[in-house]
């Protein structure tokens, strides 16, 4: 809230400058004022028609405010290889926010193979990862745990994931024993029956 202000009142003084506009829809968008965010984004947008990180907050800053954001990723796939690229990565990340899993992956597995320099990109990494917690895959989950540690040491949101990993593996072990415990329970009421 205190940086929405002094963005604000520098902006008052320098309408037009750019990255505090950016900053301010940042700040905007963190506080869940999307209605907001996407406004000043789409006045953003006037003057700077092919800013692809632009496109790209204005389409989430829409999606997350209820409204329609596929015009946005439309000009964002038009702007180049890059912009194409974003524009599927973050459908994908819309959908798995959404919980419509199929279309997640069909669109991420999409992106992987029309782009080559998919494979170097983290974010997408991420997205995979996060389709397989979400859709309580575990082996695929540790697959993309130890691919993004290869290849991004360091990447702040391992720890993340590994939290995941564990909480899908405790989960699966209590079905395991309460599956186990059913068992044991309806062979002991069988040897009942018998006697």
């Amino acid at each position: 809230n205190y940086a929405e202000t002094e963005y604000r009142r520098f902006l008052f003084n320098f309408p037009d400058d750019y990255d505090a506009s950016m900053l301010l829809g940042k700040s905007l968008y963190s506080q869940k004022k999307y209605d907001e965010a996407a406004s000043l984004y789409l006045r953003l947008l006037t003057k700077n028609k092919k800013d692809k990180i632009l496109l790209t907050n204005a389409a989430f800053a829409l999606w997350k405010s209820g409204k329609d954001y596929k015009n946005i990723l439309n000009r964002l796939k038009k702007t180049g290889k890059e912009g194409h690229y974003l524009a599927l990565t973050s459908e994908g990340e819309m959908f798995i926010e959404e919980k419509k899993y199929s279309e997640a992956a069909e669109i991420i597995a999409q992106a992987e193979q029309k782009f080559k320099f998919a494979e170097h990109d983290a974010n997408l990494h991420m997205l995979k990862a996060k389709l397989a917690i979400y859709t309580n895959n575990i082996e695929e989950t540790k697959s993309m745990i130890t691919y993004i540690e290869g290849h991004f040491p360091g990447n702040q949101d391992i720890p993340f994931l590994k939290k995941q990993l564990l909480s899908l593996e405790k989960a699966k072990a209590k079905a395991a024993n309460t599956q186990k415990r059913k068992t044991k329970n309806l062979t002991s009421a069988a040897k009942k029956t018998k006697r």
